[in-house]
Formats: structure tokens, C-alpha cells, sequence
């Protein structure tokens, strides 16, 4: 006999089934554009095969090479990438991604503003990659539920593509490039975070402004009542699914704690006294012992040496560019091309972008980093830091370019795929021809931005009132989520939400045209 379970008034509990569909997405193993291990040996071996020949012929002196190889530099990649394991490992980052998947209501415009703040602040915490696994399976997760269509897929996706490119260049330790420039003596650590954060915030700011609201106006094209009621089902599993996971929030206090150490060290004590990779190597010390063997182990075994050899390779090319003298030829030809010093520097961040979109970021900063680093020393030491930021904004702008020129592209590609966004041929929706025309405009405005903020820089009597721009464009992005987010019923809200935009549009055009008024002589 069958207990019949009832409420106190006597009414039968009837039991709530999930009418979830599921839905049928092909899920290939991998990414067969994806670079194999067989691919990776390959790579490896033709570039001992090339470093041996070199030394061989005693083209390249061992003795020289090995003095200039930036073995700090590679020790700071590991012991990064280690501390950011050990972060994935706590949970509290996907907690957090998760908490902003569900208050976005389903909406993939306000979706993109959420995970698109998250992914820079995690790739500028973190590294690129990491960002990646770690923000990645929360707005996949959310793209499935909220079944978007491909076109808002393809947006969305090169959205965090470019955020996380941001996101990298936005401090000294978010990606190799900056790493790199940051070891190199080109700017220290704290011109550079002041320099280059702001300038990354708001082109960042912008992206997501823009992004969004293309997005908003294709889902009002493609959407249909059947897909808001399905995200909402389907946001309220993923709610009850993850009711029971917990992070540890303890290591993850920790953790921070550890890392807002290492850099006021990195921003307090001089290197000279005390090098960069030593804080590194402390820091990942302290991280180890906080993580405990349990965490520490899954940590280790999730590492990825194919990273470290390709880094490994690309420093390898850096040393022997310094090494051959290469470096100073090519600064004489471009000086002797142009006397302005303004045409010089435009035209470098230009051809960094360029090569740096060709040829990806880590080759482009190991070959062009030289030559900026001896032209600062001559014709560009009027702009002082700004030499070392325009160069990582230029780095930055080109890794927009196209999918293989980011550091995270093809990651960014083969989770994409493995999520299941993928054609019945198994084809990922979202690849190298999608990404082609957010990718070139990206890059393009990027670049133009950069080269406007840096010119308004060296010249503004007044440079920290650029800084104003991107709380202008915060206090825009606020407003837009206000009134899409919470407020599109109400009339005051609306006003509020208008108000906010209104204003953060005078912070940010204020700013501009103060620099461009004392750019120009004007006041």
C-alpha cells in the first residue's frame, strides 16, 4: 500500500517533475583543430633542432645567450600559473560566477555585462588561461540554458575573448607580455599599473557597452516566448543543482591575502633590492602551504608543461634577437625613417599590432620588446613610461585581431566545443570565421584608442584626470544594467538609470576634451 503524503489541510503533495528537455547537442571528445601532443613534440623538437644548429655554428655564443635568457621571467610564469591553479581549486571563483549567472535573469545582454566584469578582473588577477577555465563552463553553462542562438553565441563568445585579452594587459602580472615587459626594465611595476589599468578598464568598459548592445538587438530579433520560459526552468535546475557546493572560502581569504602581498611587494620594494621572480617564488611558497596536500596535489597534476615549453621556446627567441644584434639595426632604420618622435611611436604601435595579430602575442612581444626598450633610450625618452604602455597596448590590440592571435583563443575554442556548441557534423558554432569580423573591428578601435589615450597622456598638463574616463564608463555600464536589469517598468527608474548614463557620458567626455584642449594648446 502506497503512503499518500498531504499537506496539514488535508490536500495530496503532488510531486513537481522537471519538464526540462533536454536537448540534443552533439559532444565531440575534442577539438580536432586543437594542437595534439604529437603536434606540440613537433613544434618542440624543430626548435631544439634550431637552437642547436645556431650554437653549433657559433652564430649565437652560448656564454651570451645564456647570460640573456630571462630566467626570471619563466620562473614567474610557473609559480603564477601554480597560484592560479590553486584558486581554481577552491571553487570560490566558479561560486561567484555562478551567484552572477543567476541574477542575470536569463538575459544574455546582462549575461555579457556580468561574466564580461569577471573575466577581466580574473584575467588581470590571474592569467589568461586560468580566467578561461575557470569563468568558461559558468557562462557555457549559461548560453545552454538560455538556448541562444548562434549569432548571440558568436558575440558573446568574442566578447570574452577580447575582455580577457583586456584583462591581461590590465596589470603586470595578467599575461606573459606583461610579465615580460615588467622584468624587462622598460617600466616598473607600479607606472605600469597605474598607467596601463585605467586604459585597459576603459576599453574594456567600452567593449562591453558596445557588445551588449548588439547583443540586446539580436536577441530582440531571434528571441520567442518558448526560449524565456525554458531559461527560466532551466536557470532555476542550475540553482537547486549547485545548492550543496561549497567553496572554500577560508583558503580563498587566504590565498588573496598571500597574493595582495605579493604585489606590494612587487609595487614597494625595488628590484634591485629584491627581484620580481623572488616574491614569485615566496608567494607560491606561502600559496602551497595554504593549499595543503590534498588541494596542492590536484593542483599539480592539472598543470599543463606544454604552456612552460612554449614560453620557454618564445624566450629562447627573445635572448637570441638580443643576442645577434638584430635589435639595433632595426631601431636605426626606423629612425632614420621619421625625425617626429610622435610618428615613431604611432607607427611602432602600429606594427606591433600588426605582428602581433599574425603571429600571436608571445613572438610578437619576444621580437619587438628589444627594439622598443633601445628606442626609449633615444628618440622616445620624452614619454617615458608611457613607452612601455603604449607597447602592451599595442600587444594587446593585435591579440584581438584574430582567434590563434590571443593567448587564450584556441583554449577559449576547444572548451567551446567540448560544452557541446557544435554543429551535427561536429563543427564548432563559434571558431576562427565567426570570431573574423568582431575580431578585426575590435583590434582596429582598440589600437585608435590606445593611440589617443596615449598621445592625450604625454601631453595633458593635468594626466590623471584621464583616469576619470573609465568611472565615467562604470557609472554608463551601471545605468545600462539598472534600467535593462531591474528598472525597464518603472518610469523613475528609467529616469535614474539615464541619469547615471548621462553623467557618467560628462565624466568621460570632460576628460577627453580637457586632454585634447591641453593636448593642442588650447587652455
Amino acid at each position: 500500500m502506497t503512503e499518500i503524503v498531504t499537506y496539514p489541510d488535508g490536500r495530496p503533495v503532488v510531486p513537481v517533475v522537471s519538464a526540462t528537455p533536454e536537448i540534443a547537442i552533439p559532444r565531440p571528445p575534442s577539438d580536432p583543430n586543437q594542437p595534439t601532443n604529437a603536434s606540440w613534440f613537433i613544434v618542440a623538437a624543430l626548435a631544439l633542432a634550431g637552437f642547436v644548429g645556431l650554437i653549433a655554428s657559433g652564430y649565437v655564443p652560448f656564454g651570451a645567450l645564456a647570460r640573456s635568457f630571462p630566467m626570471d621571467v619563466l620562473a614567474i610564469l610557473i609559480t603564477l600559473d601554480l597560484f592560479s591553479l590553486y584558486v581554481v581549486q577552491t571553487g570560490a571563483l566558479d561560486a561567484l560566477g555562478l551567484k552572477l549567472a543567476l541574477a542575470t535573469k536569463g538575459r544574455a545582454d546582462i549575461a555579457a555585462i556580468f561574466m564580461g566584469l569577471l573575466m577581466f578582473a580574473s584575467s588581470a588577477l590571474l592569467n589568461n588561461l586560468a580566467a578561461i577555465f575557470i569563468i568558461a563552463p559558468v557562462f557555457l553553462t549559461l548560453l545552454r540554458a538560455m538556448r541562444a542562438r548562434a549569432e548571440v553565441t558568436a558575440a558573446f563568445l568574442s566578447l570574452m575573448l577580447v575582455l580577457c585579452n583586456l584583462g591581461g594587459m590590465a596589470t603586470p602580472m595578467g599575461d606573459f607580455p606583461a610579465i615580460l615587459l615588467m622584468s624587462s626594465g622598460l617600466v616598473g611595476f607600479t607606472p605600469y599599473l597605474i598607467g596601463a589599468f585605467p586604459l585597459a578598464a576603459s576599453l574594456a568598459l567600452i567593449a562591453i557597452l558596445g557588445y551588449s548592445a548588439a547583443i540586446r538587438g539580436q536577441q530582440a530579433t531571434l528571441s520567442n516566448p518558448e526560449d524565456a520560459s525554458h531559461t527560466r526552468i532551466s536557470l532555476e535546475f542550475m540553482r537547486v543543482r549547485n545548492r550543496h557546493v561549497r567553496p572554500d572560502v577560508t583558503r580563498a581569504i587566504l590565498l588573496g591575502v598571500v597574493f595582495a602581498g605579493m604585489v606590494l611587494a612587487w609595487a614597494l620594494v625595488p628590484p634591485s633590492n629584491w627581484p620580481f621572480f623572488m616574491t614569485a617564488l615566496v608567494g607560491a611558497a606561502a600559496a602551497t602551504v595554504i593549499a595543503g596536500p590534498r588541494l596542492g596535489a590536484a593542483a599539480i597534476g592539472k598543470y599543463d608543461l606544454r604552456t612552460t615549453v612554449f614560453m620557454a621556446i618564445i624566450l629562447t627567441i627573445a635572448a637570441i634577437v638580443s643576442v645577434t644584434g638584430i635589435v639595433g639595426a632595426v631601431a636605426n632604420v626606423l629612425v632614420a625613417a621619421t625625425s617626429d618622435e610622435t610618428l615613431l611611436l604611432v607607427a611602432l604601435m602600429t606594427l606591433v599590432a600588426i605582428a602581433a595579430g599574425l603571429f600571436s602575442a608571445g613572438p610578437a612581444t619576444a621580437a619587438v620588446l628589444p627594439i622598443f626598450i633601445t628606442l626609449s633610450h633615444g628618440p622616445l625618452v620624452s614619454y617615458g613610461d608611457l613607452v612601455g604602455i603604449a607597447f602592451a597596448a599595442s600587444i594587446c590590440a593585435g591579440s584581438s585581431m584574430l582567434m590563434h592571435s590571443a593567448t587564450a583563443g584556441p583554449t577559449l575554442r576547444g572548451e567551446t566545443v567540448k560544452a557541446g556548441f557544435a554543429d551535427e557534423n561536429g563543427h564548432a558554432i563559434w571558431g576562427a570565421w565567426a570570431y573574423l569580423k568582431y575580431g578585426l573591428l575590435t583590434a582596429l578601435a582598440q589600437l585608435l584608442l590606445s593611440i589617443a589615450w596615449i598621445l592625450l597622456a604625454a601631453n595633458m598638463q593635468a594626466p590623471w584626470l584621464i583616469n576619470l574616463v573609465p568611472l565615467g564608463l562604470l557609472l554608463v555600464v551601471g545605468g545600462t544594467v539598472f534600467v535593462t536589469a531591474g528598472g525597464t517598468n518603472s518610469a523613475a527608474s528609467n529616469a535614474i538609470g539615464n541619469g547615471l548614463r548621462l553623467f557618467g557620458f560628462g565624466i568621460a567626455v570632460g576628460a577627453i576634451a580637457y586632454g585634447a584642449a591641453t593636448a593642442f594648446n588650447f587652455i
